[in-house]
């Protein structure tokens, strides 16, 4: 009984996952074959889900990304593999009333899952300091984390944009640290504060900045 449980909740997934269109994007074969080898037990063979992309609202020309093992905002790249995000869906039936059904985030290009940080209170007062409110990742492609890391949409304004909000505490949101966001800004979680554009974001895989591996 507890393998055939098992096994419907990979099938959710499985499902899940195959049905989200998500616009253009593509992979080489090689990396194609990499990320499904990964995935296995979350979609069966055939097309992954297409990757998007994250921006704020703060400002369009920023892409979120990984540098030195670091989510940052930095310049929107079609040849940078690293701003190019999975969303998994998870077959939770915990489901915010204003959002959708709650996603983690994995990078396309390094298979690795964003990890969530407990809010620690502080606010450091410039990018320098060390931020415990940045969000970290898994070493590597990480199942349990991919199921456990949740992420609900808010509800969208009228420009398309809208908040990213941590599902197990509704309360916090994702954040370009310290605001005024600019090439190399640390993103974490923040308490959600609803006028301010370092709290909005759009994840798409539309244009104008097409995503393709090299």
């Amino acid at each position: 009984m507890a393998r055939h449980a098992a096994a419907a909740g990979l099938l959710v997934w499985a499902v899940l996952l195959m049905v989200v269109v998500l616009g253009a994007g593509s992979y080489s074969p090689t990396h194609e074959r990499r990320l499904q080898n990964l995935f296995s037990a979350l979609f069966p063979k055939g097309p992954l889900p297409l990757p998007v992309r994250i921006y704020c609202k703060q400002n369009t020309t920023l892409n979120a990304a990984i540098r030195d093992n670091t989510v940052v905002l930095t310049k929107a790249n079609s040849s940078d593999p690293t701003q190019m995000w999975f969303q998994l869906y998870s077959s939770s039936s915990f489901v915010q009333p204003i959002g959708l059904r709650p996603f983690s985030l994995v990078n396309a290009a390094t298979s690795q899952v964003v990890v969530i940080p407990p809010f620690s209170g502080e606010f450091p007062s410039c990018l320098a300091e060390p931020n415990n409110n940045q969000l970290q990742l898994t070493e590597n492609f990480d199942l349990n984390k991919a199921r456990e890391e949740l992420w609900t949409r808010g509800a969208p304004r009228a420009d398309g944009f809208y908040q990213v909000i941590v599902t197990k505490d509704p309360s916090m949101t994702l954040n370009g640290l310290l605001g005024n966001v600019r090439d190399g800004t640390v993103i974490g979680i923040y308490p959600s504060t609803t006028q301010a554009e370092n709290t909005l974001w759009k994840l798409t895989s539309a244009s104008p900045f097409p995503f393709s591996f090299p």
